[in-house]
């Protein structure tokens, strides 16, 4: 429409760079602005199921007891005991011992993990498992009974060293105080058992070897003694000679095999005593130092962590849902989106109306005159650029019959419109505003509430189209209403002769004719009257018109005939310090 500088070199409500590509920080923002209300909504969904799950989980309470590992003391050589230190695999492998089914089937056997005063809270993975792969022999298999418990038990227990100290701690979770309690030192006194227990069988399998070494020895010592006695009964003294020789050569060398096998008996007779004096001082000693208690806190579930979990969930899947609607609807957020959308000249970046509170009169509490009652607002002073870009077109070529159309409904053209007749009023032009809305005729109900006849009326009679106006409370503005039933064909009445004369009329009498369209996607009253127009805004709503529908419609527009284009994004959120008014208005 109007060749001057392009706004999408530069728009500081749009938050551009000079060179017309916004940067990825802005335009991450933006992005995550616009989608604001889904993530709100996404959180509180995420908090809402979070809670649900929360109250619906049964509760888990954990009771804790603890054990002390300390080293046997040794008796040194001048009778005093000396207790070596642990080392930290020791420690470890106590721990790994502690978790072991050997452990949990005995302390299974003094209390049942199934015992519990409500169902045992399980993972959502175990659950589905269990549920998937049961089956009516399971519920009565003692096998997989058994290995259930011990699932539980795994599942519920929780050692751990106490610092670089020798205390371990043992935790147990279940349904009630007194199950967990109940557990926790069923467990601890099952594993002392087990470590007394292993203890015995070493001592006893060490103590059954030397046994049958012992007797080995003994019946080969008795063997030879018995071999020597007899060999020096048989010996003849009275004979001397070789043969007298040979004889005391094999009962010297009997009695030496006998020497030494009652040295080596001997030997293990005192290893058994040793072996026995060391399973029971060496090793490590393991003592309940705080036993269980029945009032065991409350651990699950845990409330805040739940809440802060499902809140961030929540948050991280809107944030997702945001970016996903991003890609697949692609909406227009800046003057080079629009002007590569539609190819057109972007003449106006306009931002979102502030809400406000009291206002001097009701009339000035609708947007649709937020320039009388904020002149110098970001809205108003962003409008006159709009003005200022008619007005160096008018100079080219005259335009008077301006239309004023969007894409999509709700994206600001009647309060667009109505702005920016009051904007051309106040410069001293008289301007008349043509309610072309048939099917919704807002703008007549804001300026002519009570018109009983308008459009329709004229079209009926275009010489008596001046009978039809009606004069608005604001000083130069008058319009031409929309009033009655809005006819099925619509299109054909704005495109007929009949309107081409009501429009020539009415720019004869006025300075600048501005008619409201409905919106392209839903009727097709705008390509219908392009041509009759000397020229036409279409507008965009920040972050909501889709590029794709723009370029649809602004293609269509064109093969209308419709001249002197021109676009307008309205709606634009920004935060960005370049977007505040100079002036602090």
């Amino acid at each position: 429409m109007v060749r001057h500088r392009r706004l999408n070199e530069f728009d500081p409500l749009a938050g551009a760079t000079p060179d017309g590509s916004a940067s990825s920080a802005g335009e991450l923002l933006a992005t995550l602005r616009a989608h604001r209300r889904v993530m709100l909504t996404m959180t509180a969904l995420g908090v809402g199921l979070a809670a649900l799950y929360a109250a619906a989980s049964p509760p888990l309470y954990a009771a804790r007891a603890q054990l002390l590992l300390s080293p046997r003391a040794m008796p040194t050589a001048s009778g005093q005991a000396s207790a070596g230190a642990i080392e930290p695999a020791q420690i470890e492998s106590e721990i790994v011992v502690m978790r072991s089914e050997r452990v949990a089937e005995a302390a299974i056997r003094d209390v049942d993990p199934q015992l519990a005063g409500r169902a045992p809270l399980v993972p959502l993975r175990a659950w589905l498992r269990e549920t998937l792969q049961f089956n009516a022999s399971e519920a009565t298999d003692p096998f997989l009974i058994g290995r259930r418990k011990l699932d539980i038990v795994a599942r519920r227990l929780s050692v751990r060293r106490i610092g670089f100290s020798n205390a371990i701690e043992l935790t147990y979770a279940s349904g009630t105080p007194e199950h967990a309690a109940a557990m926790a030192n069923a467990i601890t006194a099952a594993f002392i058992r087990e470590r007394a227990s292993a203890r015995e069988d070493a001592a006893r399998e060490s103590a059954l070897w030397l046994e049958t070494r012992i007797e080995e020895v003994r019946r080969r010592m008795s063997e030879t003694t018995a071999q020597a006695q007899k060999r020096r009964a048989q010996r003849d003294y009275r004979i001397a000679g070789a043969a007298n020789a040979a004889d005391a050569t094999s009962v010297e060398e009997l009695d030496s095999q006998a020497a030494s096998y009652t040295r080596t008996y001997e030997s293990y007779l005192q290893a058994l005593t040793d072996n026995a004096q060391r399973q029971a001082l060496t090793g490590v000693e393991a003592r309940v130092i705080t036993r269980a208690s029945a009032a065991a806190p409350k651990t699950q579930p845990s409330w805040s962590m739940i809440l802060a979990l499902g809140a961030l969930g929540g948050g991280l899947g809107g944030v997702a849902l945001s970016f996903l609607r991003e890609g697949v609807r692609r909406a227009v957020r800046s003057p080079a989106d629009l002007s590569a959308a539609t190819d057109l000249e972007c003449v106006g970046v306009l931002p979102r109306i502030a809400r406000r509170g009291w206002r001097p009169s009701s009339r000035l509490s609708s947007p649709l005159f937020e320039v009388a009652a904020a002149p110098f607002s970001r809205f108003s002073d962003s409008l006159k650029r709009v003005q200022t870009a008619l007005a160096i077109h008018d100079r080219e070529t005259p335009t008077r019959r301006i239309g004023v159309v969007s894409a999509l409904g709700g994206e600001g053209k009647t309060t667009f419109l109505c702005n920016l007749a009051e904007l051309l009023a106040a410069s001293g032009s008289r301007v008349v505003v043509v309610d072309a809305d048939l099917r919704k005729p807002a703008l007549s109900r804001a300026l002519a509430p009570g018109a009983a006849a308008g459009l329709i009326e004229a079209l009926r009679a275009p010489a008596e189209a001046a009978d039809f106006v009606v004069a608005t409370s604001v000083e130069r503005i008058d319009i031409l209403p929309s009033a009655g039933d809005a006819p099925v064909a619509s299109h054909d009445l704005l495109g007929s002769p009949a309107m081409a004369e009501i429009l020539q009329g009415l720019a004869g009498a006025y300075d600048y004719v501005l008619v409201d369209l409905p919106p392209l996607t839903l009727l097709p009253d705008g390509y219908a009257i392009g041509h009759l127009l000397d020229g036409m805004i279409l507008l965009a709503c920040w972050n909501k018109t889709p590029m794709a529908t723009l370029r649809e419609v602004a293609d269509g527009l064109r093969a209308a005939g419709a001249g002197g284009l021109a676009a307008v994004l309205t709606g634009v959120e920004t935060t960005d310090a370049a977007a505040r008014p100079y002036y602090g208005a």
